[in-house]
């Protein structure tokens, strides 16, 4: 079937010589759905607020404190004094 020249343009095609399944139809669809929902999530983001550049520099940085160590935070305000 592969390679297969389209003969009818937009003329209706008969039964016999119609080819594909309600599967092929699904993927085409969903991966046209997922598209449109990526650009919408982006453009979200850039309306509530978000910022590429400072969201890459948050995800890099290493946290000023942690939950699984407070003696750390302890030890620092102690050095202030």
């Amino acid at each position: 079937m592969a390679g297969l020249v389209e003969l009818r343009s937009i003329d209706v095609a008969p039964d016999e010589e119609r080819h594909g399944t309600a599967f092929s139809q699904f993927t085409l669809r969903l991966g046209a759905d997922l598209q449109i929902t990526a650009v919408v999530t982006g453009a979200l983001t850039v309306v509530f607020g978000g910022d590429a550049v400072r969201s890459r520099h948050f995800a890099t940085r290493a946290p000023e404190r942690t939950a699984l160590a407070p003696d750390a935070d302890q030890e620092a305000v102690s050095r202030q004094r």
